[in-house]
């Protein structure tokens, strides 16, 4: 009984947690486009979070003030495949010199 209790409390916390989190996103723009509700939300932290649907997950996220900043982890990655692939069907430019020499 005192574990199912602990777990109810614990879980209860969490739960109030997130929804605090939540509360503090403020909407500042909301558009429907042709394919989906574009939602982005600004919390007191200065973050902009854009996304698709207002439940939807993070798609893109920038701190006011600081355009160096990169709050999701595969930002500092994601460009690395135009390394790789130039998009029109022949190799990028890391790719295209390896191939050469």
């Amino acid at each position: 009984m005192i574990v199912r209790r602990t777990w109810c409390v614990l879980l209860l916390a969490i739960f109030a947690c997130c929804t605090t989190a939540a509360a503090e996103e403020k909407i500042i723009f909301q558009k429907q486009s042709p394919f989906s509700l574009v939602v982005v939300t600004e919390d007191d932290q200065g973050m902009r979070t854009l996304r698709f649907g207002t439940s939807g997950v993070r798609q893109s996220v920038a701190k006011v003030g600081d355009p160096d900043h990169l709050e999701l982890s595969y930002a500092p990655v994601m460009l690395s495949g135009l390394a790789i692939w130039g998009g029109n069907g022949d190799a990028g430019a890391v790719t295209g010199t390896l191939m050469t020499y």
